[in-house]
């Protein structure tokens, strides 16, 4: 019998770090907010995203700004009718440890 899982592993080494992409840690700091966040970006989710509040798939609204940022790049989104401005801090390959 196959067993179905909601996500699949890739090889790290496949994984870049030089722009936000698919299997990356990236850290994102809110426009005047002292502290940044760590996000995680995954593919299509198949469970409760409400569980992982960090994690982000590249097909949502979020997922889909920050996907070919670079470090020091901005973005902006609308929140609650309010636009907000966002910096990529860091990008980092999800590590399993």
């Amino acid at each position: 019998m196959q067993s179905h899982t909601p996500f699949q592993i890739i090889d790290n080494s496949e994984i870049e770090t030089d722009k936000v992409g698919f299997g990356n840690k990236v850290t994102i700091r809110e426009e005047g907010k002292d502290e940044a966040e760590d996000y995680y970006l995954l593919g299509p989710i198949e469970f409760e995203l409400d569980l992982y509040p960090l994690v982000v798939t590249y097909h949502s609204p979020f997922g889909q700004a920050i996907v070919g940022k670079k470090i020091d790049e901005d973005f902006t989104l609308e929140i609650l009718g309010k636009e907000t401005k966002f910096t990529i801090t860091a990008i980092e390959k999800i590590s399993a440890e």
